[in-house]
Order: structure tokens, then sequence, then C-alpha cells
């Protein structure tokens, strides 16, 4: 059993409820952040330090995520500004946690044209708030290997948020492909966020219903999950969406 005569973490405190670990806890961090940011800590502070690199196999092992995963959540904290980074060694970058709280952005909205060129590596993660639906088109003759690893980033993003273990299929591949020549990766696991904060998912965990298919069957499905925040409210088998517009949707599928 750990035993605080073996050490421990100094974190600074503030002002009663005005701690680090407060803070972390009230900003909207989405699991595999928060595990990624308290082993900045424990790696840092932990040992007298500011700053460190920390091996992208130690936050596998740690968090027992993906490597992408991994890496698109150490990309997210750094533009909310909860990580601090110093790049100047590409090999081995060095990671610090923020304790100037007042500095997050930890509500900010992510959106990327990311490009799952390597194992190693996710980029073009910009800050912005999610805006209205823009048609995009994607390179006509796209890698399989670069559909592959999306469609495996998405699979096991759903499976992490639904708890579930589906698998990658060829019918699930095309369709992915098809919704990304409208949306970003980004929106489309943003979508799978929206989705599971659905009052409608959380009465229906084990609907049929709660599938990666029945998420990117059309664009249609993809944009309403990523639209304003919804409310739902089920009557005469029918749900409706009222979204933060005003505008309400109906539909019998839910």
């Amino acid at each position: 059993m750990p035993q605080v005569e073996n050490g421990f973490i100094q974190i600074a405190c503030g002002k009663p409820n005005n701690d680090i670990i407060t803070a972390l806890c009230g900003a909207g961090l989405y699991a595999t952040e928060f595990e990624v940011a308290l082993i900045v800590i424990r790696k840092t502070w932990g040992w007298k330090k500011k700053w460190d690199w920390i091996s992208l196999s130690t936050f596998e092992k740690i968090t027992h995520k993906s490597r992408p995963m991994v890496i698109k959540a150490l990309n997210d904290l750094v533009v909310k500004r909860i990580l601090l980074a110093d790049k100047s060694n590409p090999q081995k970058p060095k990671y610090a946690f923020n304790k100037n709280f007042t500095e997050w952005d930890s509500k900010t909205e992510l959106t990327s044209k990311t490009e799952l060129t390597s194992k190693t590596e996710l980029t073009g993660v910009v800050k912005q708030s999610l805006p209205k639906v823009v048609k995009q088109s994607l390179p006509t003759k796209e890698k399989k290997e670069t559909i592959q690893k999306k469609g495996e980033l998405f699979i096991e993003y759903f499976n992490e948020k639904t708890n579930r273990q589906f698998r990658v299929t060829d019918d699930r591949k095309n369709k992915l492909r098809l919704r990304l020549k409208t949306f970003t990766l980004e929106e489309v696991l943003k979508a799978v966020d929206n989705f599971v904060e659905w009052d409608w998912y959380k009465k229906h965990y084990d609907d049929r219903w709660v599938t990666p298919d029945y998420l990117i069957r059309s664009d249609e499905q993809i944009e309403k999950f990523i639209a304003d925040q919804q409310v739902i409210q089920t009557k005469n088998g029918k749900t409706r969406i009222t979204l933060q517009s005003g505008e309400t949707i109906e539909t019998e599928i839910l």
C-alpha cells in the first residue's frame, strides 16, 4: 500500500476549492486527456522537475490506450494550455503542466484535418470553435493504408466511449471514407462525444442502435450530432431534438 512516508507529490493549492485537482476535475476533459495530464504531473512534479521528456510508450503503458489516442490527447492538452510543450528537440519533446489554470482554455472545441500518415505523429490540431458544416474534399486517390488507420482510430474511439468491442470492417471503412468527404476526422470523433451525451443513449445503452454503423451511415447523421447542443424529449415513439437555435427535428429512428 502506498504510504506518505515512502514519498508523495506536492501539488500547489490556493484558496479552498482553488487547487489543481479541483480545476482538472472541472475542466471537462476526456478520459485520455485527464490521464495524460496526471501522468505529466507524476513524471515532473513527482521528481521535483518542471519539464521532462516522457516517452509515448510510457503513456501507452500507463493509460492502456493506443499511440494515436495518446498523441491526440497530448496535442489537445497543449492547445488548451493545460500542458506546455518544448519541442526544440522534435525527437524528444518535453512537457510541463501549466499550474496557472486561469490560462486554460479547456472549453475550446478542436477541429483537425489530421492525416494519420504515421503511427507516431498526429498534426494539424488547431484551436477554434466548431464551425458550421463546410463541404470538404479528400484526395480522390487516398491510400488504403490511410483509410485503414483512420478506421482503426474511429472504431477504437467509439469503443472507448461506449464500452464496446466493435471491429474495423470493409463496410465501416467505406462508410467512414464517404463521411470524410464532408467532415474532418475530428468532427466525426466529436459526433461520437455528443452521441454518448444524449439522454436517449443513456436510456438505451444496450439498444441495437448503439453501433458505429448507426453513427456514420449518412452525412445528415454526423451533422445532427455535431450541431448545437441537443435536448431530447421522447413522445409517441418519436424523438424530438431541440437545438439551441430553436430548430426542432423529429425522427422515428431513435
